[in-house]
């Protein structure tokens, strides 16, 4: 059989023999059934060159799992999407402490997630980029709450005047 091991980006003959222990560090896989007594068909048995290749692609795999681990990145598993790039995003502002990820994070919610959210970020393109903004810039302004611009919070109330008018000055 054919194996690889997480440390060795080569296929190691077993001698027909399967393995799948995990030692410390190290972990082996079955790739496939060596040649040694059927043709090779390039599914379940390999030869030399196919095992190569496959051994390399799993190798990669492990590798790029190992580096997202290492960088404290989360492991994905199916498509990537914008809405998961917006959260590793966001928990990474978050994490180093950065000002104004409340309000960021608004802006995130009203804008970027509901129209990109769904879409896979490897398959992103520039035209459905340049069409959001388009979007986004020929759009209405968003509504601001009454809370933050001032005005009144209940309707038909009137706001409150905290400032003290002032007597007029005397002229001179």
């Amino acid at each position: 059989m054919w194996a690889t091991t997480d440390h060795c980006p080569r296929p190691q003959a077993l001698g027909g023999q399967g393995v799948g222990k995990k030692t410390g560090e190290r972990k082996a896989k079955v790739i496939g059934t060596s040649d040694d007594y059927e043709d090779a068909d390039g599914i379940r048995v390999l030869d030399w060159v196919q095992a190569q290749v496959v051994a390399r692609k799993r190798f990669g795999e492990v590798a790029r799992e190992a580096r997202r681990k290492a960088d404290g990145g989360t492991v994905h598993e199916g498509p990537y999407t914008m809405a998961n790039a917006i959260d590793d995003y966001t928990s990474d502002c978050e994490r180093r402490g950065l000002k104004g990820v409340r309000e960021q994070t608004y802006q995130i919610e009203a804008h970027i997630r509901p129209s990109l959210g769904h879409l896979e970020v490897g398959k992103l393109t520039v035209k459905q980029i340049e069409k959001w903004m388009d979007d986004l810039a020929n759009s209405p302004r968003r509504h601001v709450s009454p809370k933050r611009n001032g005005g009144p919070k209940v309707p038909g109330a009137t706001p409150r005047v905290f400032k003290v008018p002032r007597p007029p000055k005397p002229e001179l």
